[in-house]
């Protein structure tokens, strides 16, 4: 874009949505620490008592 005169680098700036960005860095941060400690199967877990083995409420 810049090259071809679409943008400057300002515009580019004032285009990006931070608040995605920071959603983004802080879903990656969350997922790095849960994988390796299993917070995801201790949720999976929960979910499938709680359920009693309905799969629709495991799905809902």
């Amino acid at each position: 874009g810049q090259v071809f005169g679409f943008y400057t680098p300002e515009n580019a700036i004032e285009a990006v949505d931070w608040n995605v960005i920071f959603l983004l860095a802080a879903m990656m941060t969350i997922v790095s620490i849960m994988i390796p400690t299993g917070g995801f199967q201790w949720i999976a877990y929960k979910i499938a008592a709680l359920s009693k083995g309905r799969l629709y409420l495991m799905l809902a």
